[in-house]
This record gives structure tokens, C-alpha cells and sequence, in this order.
């Protein structure tokens, strides 16, 4: 029996690891993918092909400007999304480590992805094919605040089950009245 009790405390250990880092290392692989996406794979004229092919199977008489429109549309709602995806990992971060809450996980989240945002776009000047804009700055700082906003809304529904949950399950107990 001792050793049975061992092996569980050492499973709950991992499993507790496991649940701790599990936005830091999701959070890592999406910053990596992000300064992928800022080397000339991600270059307009990389990106290009599968976007004009989307846009014209969805509207097959769009015109040479339209296509040109919808194009910068997609690729600066990406740079909404790739911004928001990891402000809310970074959110879960700095919640799951450093047990950081409420204005200052949300000023904190949105300075780092701001840094990070500078440095891509930085890093973008030395692509071949790649314009850095301090507009995209601005337009990954949006994505971030979104993030952020998405996290607390998210995590305070999360929170709430789990108050709810506990509680229905500690009143439901056998004996209690």
C-alpha cells in the first residue's frame, strides 16, 4: 500500500507540472512561429498564391484591386490573430508562474507583446522581401489588448465553473444535509 501511495503523490506531481507549464511551452512554440512568419516565408510574395486563390474561389469576379484589398485584410487580420493567440498564452504565463492578476497581468501582457511586436517587425527589416511597419506595431498591440481580453473573460468563466463545480460536488456528499 505505502508504495501505491508514493506512486500516486509522484503522478500528481507531473500531472501539477504538466498543467503549470503548459502555456509557458505552447506560448514558446507560437513565438517561434511568429518569427518564422517574419522571414521572407511569410512575405507577401509567399503568400500571396494561396490568398488570391482563396479570395477568388470565394469571389471568382473581384477585381485586380479588390483581390489587392482583401490580401492586405487577410494579412493584417493575421497580424490580429498571431498577436492575440499570444497574449492570451502569455496572460496564462504569467498567471501560471508568477501568480499575477487583474490590471497588472493585462499592462504586463500587452507591454511584452508590444516588445516582441518591435523586435518582429525589427527583425523584418533584415528579410529581403519584408517592409517593417510601426503600423503592424500598432496593429499587434490591438491583437494583444484582444488577448488579454479574451483571457480574462475566458479564465473568469473558467474560474467560476470551477467554484460551482466544487461547491454542487461538496454539497452532494453522502451524510451531508
Amino acid at each position: 500500500m505505502p508504495g501505491d501511495l508514493s506512486k500516486g503523490r509522484v503522478m500528481a506531481a507531473i500531472r501539477n507540472n504538466i498543467y503549470r507549464y503548459r502555456y509557458p511551452l505552447m506560448l514558446i512554440i507560437w513565438m517561434l512561429f511568429i518569427f518564422i512568419l517574419s522571414t521572407d516565408l511569410g512575405s507577401e510574395p509567399h503568400t500571396m498564391g494561396w490568398t488570391s486563390k482563396l479570395i477568388r474561389y470565394l469571389f471568382p469576379d473581384i477585381s485586380a484591386h479588390g483581390l489587392k484589398l482583401a490580401s492586405k485584410i487577410i494579412r493584417k487580420a493575421a497580424h490580429v490573430t498571431e498577436y492575440a493567440v499570444m497574449a492570451f498564452l502569455l496572460a496564462g504565463t504569467l498567471r501560471s508562474l508568477f501568480s499575477i492578476y487583474g490590471r497588472k497581468l493585462a499592462a504586463g501582457t500587452v507591454v511584452i507583446c508590444a516588445a516582441f511586436a518591435g523586435l518582429d517587425e525589427f527583425h523584418q527589416g533584415f528579410a529581403g522581401t519584408r517592409t517593417p511597419l510601426i503600423s503592424d506595431v500598432f496593429i499587434d498591440i490591438c491583437g494583444a489588448a484582444l488577448g488579454v481580453l479574451i483571457f480574462t473573460v475566458w479564465y473568469s468563466k473558467v474560474s467560476t465553473y470551477r467554484i460551482y463545480s466544487r461547491a454542487r460536488l461538496r454539497d452532494n456528499k453522502p451524510g451531508r444535509r
